[in-house]
């Protein structure tokens, strides 16, 4: 360990105020003596290196209980605050080396810091009481942690901070100290625990790779704090939560099973919130921070299915069932288990599932674009022409590009794109979907192709487009277009965010026009042709078939604003500049061959 650290610092402590630190660098103890007991030129304890701090500070992190002694020893002070080492230069902390030491976990050198001063010469506020004990208990040196308890002066609130500190970085041996030395609230309890299932509280804003010990610590732990509680799961919601906490990370498994085996329910009252079979009808992140590596929680979805867990009850608003959310999300596999493992419906009962809007599990497999689950429920039987409450059908919903969740749209991190849309909307073409069914709005098919930004390299949306026009689609059909609108930053000098580009589907459609307290700022423009729409849009390949079917291409909008104009002026198409210019070479050739 020495070898290693003179290693890492041999560049550095070359000029004469470092003279103490090299010492402690190379573990020269006597020259350390020496220097320290010299009475011309007297050393200078209280000298600050720029990376490393004080002396005693650097000798603290360097786990050199012999040089910190000797530093005691010649008037270091112990409970002088400065910038400790390893930390940048600009950082504001300021940490005493009780605070490093338990930072480094040096629990010997602790202990002789701790006895070397009266403990409130350690902690000069309640900030700094929390930071030595938040500090022990968040970093996991249960021995530390019962050492500062043997100190009564503690504020009142700050073991239950520790405790929450601990529980969220899954250390169950800080929590069993802290539970055994500490009486707490029942409420104090059940926030730690609370912590510790939330998955992204752990570690922090830059944590280490949780590996299967820590799982393993994580499902004790859990244990632990249900068993200290008077009544777990006391409020009909608390189960509900718990366990979608620990469903939403594959890797939670064993804390899953845990929190049901001792009573956890995994649904509220019939129709209320959105349960934990919800939760798990969708794909979930194998670990924390998983970079975007997501999986089917078979596992979990089997313990609930074989507890006999409802797969048809929906959320508060008696739309979407965790039925709905597999065909829109799961794969086949998963989907099919859904459907023969539930012991409360039959199979054929499951496949005749609809929303309260009318929307069939086609619909939820169309706008989520899963070919199989669409394959498999045409086999089935179920109606590819069939209508929403708002006249949605299932090719509609395959075309509109909505995002990678179905429940809320506006926020979409990733969304479909137009081959995964024009795949699905061939297959359903092929079984007899119907392009020229429009939607209560006034949608055609031609109107939701025209929604996605693309350049059509490979001809396959304007292929798709003609097919439509030739089946007889409106091209002069007027719709209102949807579209959201930047949001302006709330930092000075910083651009707004990008509009968001994916879109409602289905009676969700209708639902976000007409409401007027959404929080993401949106436009209708009303009456617009598709090829107004493709325009704003960036949609080349539906302008191609469009112009190939002979439209106008000087039709105006209500405000007297031709495609041209809209390619021109589109936000949406500014961040793709590639599709605005491709548009507009292509309205202009049309222009000029006119």
């Amino acid at each position: 360990m020495r070898r290693n650290l003179a290693e890492t610092l041999r560049n550095q402590f070359f000029c004469t105020d470092d003279v103490l630190h090299a010492c402690i660098r190379d573990g020269n103890l006597a020259r350390l003596q020496t220097l320290l007991n010299a009475s011309s030129p007297a050393p200078d304890l209280g000298y600050v290196h720029a990376d490393y701090g004080p002396p005693l500070h650097f000798a603290v992190w360097c786990g050199d209980l012999d040089a910190v002694e000797l530093l005691l020893a010649a008037g270091a002070d112990p409970v002088a605050i400065a910038r400790p080492p390893a930390i940048a230069a600009e950082s504001p902390c300021r940490y005493t080396p009780m605070h490093v030491a338990i930072r480094t976990g040096q629990l010997g050198i602790f202990r002789r810091l701790w006895s070397c001063a009266a403990p409130e010469s350690h902690i000069r506020d309640n900030h700094s009481q929390g930071s030595l004990l938040n500090l022990a208990a968040e970093q996991g040196h249960a021995r530390i942690v019962e050492d500062l308890l043997t100190w009564n002066g503690w504020h009142p609130d700050l073991p239950c901070r520790a405790l929450t500190f601990a529980a969220a970085c899954w250390h169950l041996d800080v929590v069993a100290v802290l539970l055994r030395n500490i009486s707490f609230r029942q409420v104090d309890i059940r926030q730690a625990l609370e912590a510790a299932v939330d998955h992204r509280a752990w570690g922090g804003p830059t944590p280490p790779i949780p590996e299967g010990l820590d799982y393993y610590n994580l499902q004790r732990l859990i244990e632990l704090l249900l068993k200290t509680l008077e009544t777990p799961f006391g409020k009909p919601l608390y189960g509900p939560y718990l366990l979608r906490e620990a469903a939403s990370n594959a890797n939670s498994i064993g804390a899953f099973k845990t929190l049901l085996d001792n009573g956890a329910q995994p649904e509220g009252p019939a129709g209320i919130g959105y349960s934990t079979m919800h939760a798990l009808a969708l794909p979930v992140p194998v670990g924390i921070w998983s970079n975007g590596n997501q999986v089917m929680n078979r596992p979990a979805i089997e313990m609930l299915l074989q507890r006999g867990v409802s797969v048809t009850t929906p959320t508060t608003k008696g739309v979407d069932a965790p039925l709905h959310l597999a065909a829109f999300g799961s794969d086949l596999s998963t989907f099919r288990l859904f459907l023969t493992q539930s012991t409360n419906e039959d199979e054929d009962t499951l496949l005749a599932l609809m929303n309260a809007e009318q929307e069939t599990l086609l619909h939820y497999a169309a706008a989520g674009c899963q070919i199989e689950i669409i394959e498999f429920l045409i086999s089935k039987g179920l109606d590819v022409n069939a209508q929403s409450s708002n006249g949605w059908t299932p090719l509609m919903c395959a075309l509109t590009p909505t995002r990678n969740w179905p429940m809320t749209s506006g926020t979409a991190t990733t969304m479909k794109t137009p081959a995964e849309s024009t795949q699905a909307a061939w297959l359903l073409f092929s079984h007899g979907a119907d392009p020229t069914i429009a939607t209560e709005e006034g949608w055609t098919t031609l109107h939701a192709l025209a929604l996605h930004c693309d350049l059509d390299v490979r001809g396959r949306v304007a292929e798709l487009a003609m097919k439509f026009i030739a089946h007889g689609v409106d091209t002069a059909a007027r719709a209102p277009l949807f579209t959201y609108q930047p949001i302006p930053s709330r930092t000075f000098g910083k651009p707004a965010s990008p509009p968001q580009l994916d879109m409602p589907w289905g009676h969700r459609l209708r639902k976000t026009m007409t409401n007027t307290r959404d929080w993401r700022p949106f436009i209708i423009q009303t009456s617009l042709t598709p090829l107004h729409w493709s325009a704003q849009r960036g949609a080349a390949g539906v302008v191609k078939a469009l112009l190939a079917a002979g439209v106008d291409t000087a039709a105006v909008d209500t405000n007297g604003r031709s495609a041209v104009d809209m390619a021109q002026d589109s936000k949406t198409v500014a961040i793709r500049t590639e599709a605005a210019d491709a548009i507009l070479d292509l309205l202009a050739d049309k222009t000029i061959g006119a």
